[in-house]
């Protein structure tokens, strides 16, 4: 039996992020902790956020210890400031590192344990999360959808998924208005990103009514919108379906998961120190190659999503043509197309393939694959 899990209460449009604080007073809070990073925080972005709070009458702290892949001890680091301040909730403002080192935060945080570290390794189930609320500045990953949070153990140099109820937000404010200024680059990354997440849980074995309407549209959305935010990232029009398209990604996944994309890019940008859309962006491609004699009507679906024209074209035909739409894309956005390119080695390949099928995303892959499969789809890429 299909299970739902949605996000409770998500505003989305230009401008929504100033309503962060009559929204938060209305959850009771009257002192939260604000988790960014410090670009964000130079930028003066965060300060904005914490004017519209104080117009509320909600007091705010300042986090802005978050590293691009969000460790132990920067959650560690973060919940130390929660208990000094005195904070009784969780607002964060940035990228998916940002939104899930504070997610993690509000929920470890809740139980105040004496090991925090230890805490986000054995995930204890507190009885309850400090309010949370996500304001996300790139449209990628989806994040303020999700119960799933990527915390990295740096001395395991491993990146470990959490997957829980309790780290849902409880609000999300979707303004495309604060992705405009992310760099053309950052753009074709998260986007990547998001086509990841929907493309994955379109071909998932877990896939329901639910998360195939959520990751069809996101798909479309993505394929309509993304090149022109990447050229022109003032373009209102192109940056709202890039927001859309990341939220509806995210909530396909949330309910369906992933598969062997993430479970690939997790150990590949923990080792390499590659942003995680571009490692998805790498091998999403090969992935789907693997995967298109399970489903490939599922694949032929998702290029009629992308555009492409497979009228006349056999199932297995139109299939590859979402390998290929999808290759194209990452080509216009001038991602990297080879492992190679990011420090990946032919001697790692294995140690990669290993920790891939341990991760917590590849079960849901349409096809599983031996150590040796898995290796060849690094190698394909190399």
């Amino acid at each position: 039996m299909p299970e739902y899990v949605l996000p409770p209460v998500v505003l989305l449009g230009p401008g929504v992020s100033s309503a962060v604080g009559r929204e938060v007073a209305a959850l009771g809070c009257r002192k939260v902790l604000a988790v960014s990073d410090k670009f964000l925080v130079e930028m003066g972005l965060v300060a904005r956020i914490q004017d519209h709070l104080k117009a509320a009458g909600v007091d705010s702290l300042v986090f802005s210890g978050v590293n691009p892949d969000p460790t132990t001890g920067n959650v560690a680091s973060g919940i130390k400031v929660l208990k000094e301040g005195g904070c009784d909730g969780v607002v964060s403002i940035g990228g998916g590192s940002a939104l899930d080192c504070g997610k993690t935060i509000a929920y470890i945080g809740a139980a105040f344990p004496d090991d925090p570290v230890e805490a986000v390794k054995t995930v204890p189930r507190a009885a309850r999360s400090l309010p949370f609320v996500a304001i996300p500045t790139t449209a990628g990953t989806g994040s303020e959808a999700t119960q799933f949070v990527v915390i990295t153990d740096p001395v395991a140099k491993e990146k470990m998924v959490i997957i829980n109820r309790n780290l849902m937000p409880r609000l999300a404010l979707d303004d495309p208005e604060l992705t405009v200024t992310m760099p053309p680059k950052m753009t074709a990354a998260t986007g990547m990103d998001a086509l990841a997440h929907a493309v994955e849980a379109y071909v998932s074995p877990n896939a329901s009514p639910l998360s195939d309407a959520l990751a069809l549209k996101a798909i479309t959305l993505i394929g309509r919108h993304l090149r022109q935010a990447f050229v022109q990232g003032d373009d209102m029009n192109a940056r709202t379906g890039m927001m859309e398209a990341q939220f509806l990604a995210g909530a396909a996944f949330n309910n369906a998961g992933v598969g062997y994309v993430h479970a690939m890019a997790h150990p590949l940008g923990a080792r390499y120190h590659v942003h995680h859309g571009v490692c998805c962006s790498l091998l999403l491609p090969a992935v789907c190659a693997f995967n298109l004699s399970v489903v490939p009507e599922r694949y032929a679906e998702i290029a009629a999503a992308l555009g492409c024209n497979i009228r006349g074209l056999s199932t297995e035909a139109a299939a590859r043509e979402a390998v290929a739409a999808i290759a194209a894309l990452r080509r216009d956005l001038k991602l990297p197309e080879r492992l190679s390119e990011v420090g990946a080695r032919e001697e790692d390949l294995v140690s990669l393939a290993e920790e891939a099928l341990r991760d917590r995303c590849a079960p849901t892959n349409p096809r599983q694959g031996t150590r040796e499969e898995v290796v060849g789809i690094y190698r394909a890429v190399l």
